[in-house]
């Protein structure tokens, strides 16, 4: 029976590598990327602490607006505010607050990413998003501009919007738990202080760029972005030829 079992086994490896999904490029996965062409930020530098529009990291970057980071274990438990946790998060971030300030004008301010996909066959893009804050909906947008080989995929993959209907509970890193009112959304799901993975179809090419767009107004909402990642098929095909694993052996360029 045991052997049966490790054969069965040995199948399924052999099939598996063929047919699942991959990495093709990311950033900010673990503070690495791959595939990662270039970024580039064009908000102009913040004068107050307070304002963020960036890749950010404790321990690394000087200055945190508050609201991003929850020190309630840090020296501070009386904190309800934040979502990275200073005290065991040190990987790297895009953080979003408050980008309406004097140094804007109240213009949105954008960054992009440009990805090599060419290495397999592109079929999503993902990214975690995490939010906490009393948002308002005609002051507080983000939006996803995605091209691929140079046109337009969409300009507004995974909407944000702001429900302003109900309220959202946060849990803080010790415990304590904040209710507040008018939650931020990506395409429809309720964000909290928790990072979630949501995703969207984006087709296979050379390259893809990801472009983010956003408007924050306020001191006391804040957004963070981590782990872009684009997956796709591994092109991986067996020694022979063919994708039905006959020959129990697969190779990464077609014969």
């Amino acid at each position: 029976m045991l052997r049966t079992f490790a054969i069965f086994v040995g199948c399924l490896l052999l099939v598996v590598p063929g047919t699942g999904s991959v990495e093709l490029a990311y950033d900010m996965v673990d503070s690495q990327s791959l595939n990662l062409l270039d970024f580039t930020n064009f908000a102009p530098v913040f004068t107050s602490p307070d304002d963020a529009f960036g890749k950010l990291r404790v321990g690394v970057s000087p200055d945190f607006p508050p609201t991003l980071v929850d020190d309630s274990l840090s020296g501070t438990p009386t904190d309800v505010l934040g979502i990275i946790e200073t005290n065991a998060d040190f990987d790297e971030f895009f953080g979003i607050c408050d980008t309406d300030n004097p140094d804007t004008g109240g213009a949105a301010v954008s960054a992009a990413w440009t990805f090599d996909i060419s290495g397999g066959t592109a079929t999503e893009l993902c990214l975690d998003m995490a939010a906490m804050g009393d948002f308002e909906a005609s002051t507080d947008s983000i939006r996803f501009e995605i091209q691929v080989d140079g046109a337009f995929v969409t300009t507004d993959a995974l909407p944000f919007s702001v429900d302003e209907d109900v309220t959202q509970d946060y849990t803080m890193a010790n415990g304590a738990v904040v209710t507040l009112a008018d939650p931020a959304q990506l395409d429809g799901t309720l964000l909290s202080d928790v990072l979630r993975t949501l995703c969207t179809p984006v087709p296979a090419g050379e390259s893809l760029i990801l472009t983010m767009v956003a408007n924050a107004d306020g001191g006391n909402e804040g957004v963070v972005v981590r782990n872009i990642v684009v997956r796709g098929g591994n092109d991986l095909v067996f020694a022979d030829g063919f994708e039905d694993g006959t020959t129990g052996a697969w190779s990464s360029t077609k014969p």
